[in-house]
């Protein structure tokens, strides 16, 4: 979906409900493919669900049809409020520099799922930067994490890096 554009496409954050999507978006199951060390590797695509112009998709985790909301968040008293920070992304990162490449790590965001852990780490990567195999299991891994709680960019300083480069992400 990355590369896609899907013009009208929308979504809504309802008070203390489902995010509502509109424009015909399409919406894919993936699962975190793991390797014989259990290691979080990729994303494996599952089914897709059928196309819709709009949906309600669970906020509350309590849904009995997720990923769709079935309404339960009102019998739960789910509270929707957000409580993350507002600060921008560069002003709460830790910046790591490396010869070749540097992190930036939010640690408060990170969604668990484990794409940095994967040969020695994105922290320990970083410091290795400058070897082709070790950069390129860095960016990898970092594209795949789902939480935008790390960035990988050049040693260039933040506002000198490309939007392709901001796009990446790791945990």
């Amino acid at each position: 979906m990355d590369s896609e554009h899907t013009p009208g496409a929308q979504v809504r954050i309802s008070r203390n409900g489902p995010y509502l999507v509109a424009g015909q978006l399409p919406l894919r199951k993936q699962t975190i493919g793991t390797n014989s060390e259990g290691e979080s590797v990729e994303w494996v695509a599952g089914a897709a669900y059928p196309d819709q112009a709009q949906y309600a998709l669970c906020r509350c985790g309590h849904s009995r049809h997720k990923p769709f909301c079935d309404g339960t968040h009102v019998q739960v008293g789910f509270d929707g409020t957000e409580t993350a920070s507002r600060r921008p992304y560069l002003e709460q990162a830790r910046r790591i520099p490396g010869p070749a490449m540097s992190l930036t790590d939010v640690e408060t965001l990170c969604a668990s799922a484990r794409f940095c852990d994967p040969h020695g780490k994105v922290w320990q990567q970083v410091r290795e930067s400058q070897a082709p195999a070790a950069r390129a299991h860095f960016v990898r891994q970092c594209g795949d994490c789902p939480s935008g709680g790390s960035w990988p960019g050049t040693t260039r300083p933040a506002s000198r890096w490309s939007r392709s480069t901001r796009r990446l992400r790791s945990c």
